[in-house]
């Protein structure tokens, strides 16, 4: 802070904004609580799914990985994602007895999707692109490239020759059915929100800090 100007630094995640940085073990605490809470979230919003196809459901979870990369920022965003893909694949594996995933195997590349795009997110918020809705949608519009990419490719490799069959199309087709077709629409839905509502709890933030002082 420079001069009178009272604003709070603009190249800081939420949390990064709510929190003091100068008390070292409360930092800690708070850290791994809101880690803890975006894995929570993440796979709660796993729970509540609609199968459209038998491969990938619609689930909320890309609602949280967004909001994670702008709450958590770059490092944490990332810490999250991969603490919640490790507790997944530990239940896929017979370790845990509660599901953290939604979906078939051949939904698993958008969990790794999740952490790059939260690890992305993260980093452009720190930089102060979190205060303008229009930059931060077009930041999470990047984010939810990077959720479909890795999604997709996962799909094409892992769609089988019979489920290409029984479906009378192409693997292009299949995977372009089952991974986008039935979900850009309510990933729009999903952006626009988030991109609205953490500028909108940035100045929240800003306001309640500067009236404190």
């Amino acid at each position: 802070m420079r001069g009178g100007d009272l604003r709070i630094n603009s190249e800081l995640s939420l949390l990064d904004m709510v929190i003091s940085r100068d008390k070292g073990s409360i930092n800690v605490v708070v850290d791994l609580l809101a880690i803890i809470s975006f894995v929570a979230a993440t796979g709660l919003a796993a729970q509540f799914k609609i199968y459209l196809n038998p491969a990938v459901p619609i689930t909320g979870q890309t609602f949280v990985v967004l909001m994670a990369g702008a709450v958590l920022g770059m490092k944490k965003g990332f810490i999250a994602m991969s603490l919640y893909a490790i507790l997944g694949w530990a239940n896929h594996i017979g370790v845990l007895s509660f599901s953290m995933f939604a979906g078939s195997f051949l939904s698993k590349g958008y969990v790794i999707g999740f952490i790059v795009a939260a690890t992305v997110i993260g980093y452009f918020v720190e930089q102060g692109w979190g205060r303008n809705p229009i930059r931060l949608a077009g930041v999470m519009l990047i984010g939810e490239i990077v959720i479909y990419s890795f999604g997709l490719l996962w799909l094409g490799v892992f769609i089988t020759s019979d489920q290409i069959l029984s479906n009378e199309t192409t693997r292009l087709g299949l995977v372009y059915s089952w991974g986008v077709g039935n979900f850009w629409i309510g990933d729009t839905i999903k952006l626009t929100l988030a991109a609205g509502l953490v500028p909108t709890l940035t100045k929240l933030i800003d306001t309640i800090k500067t009236n404190a002082r």
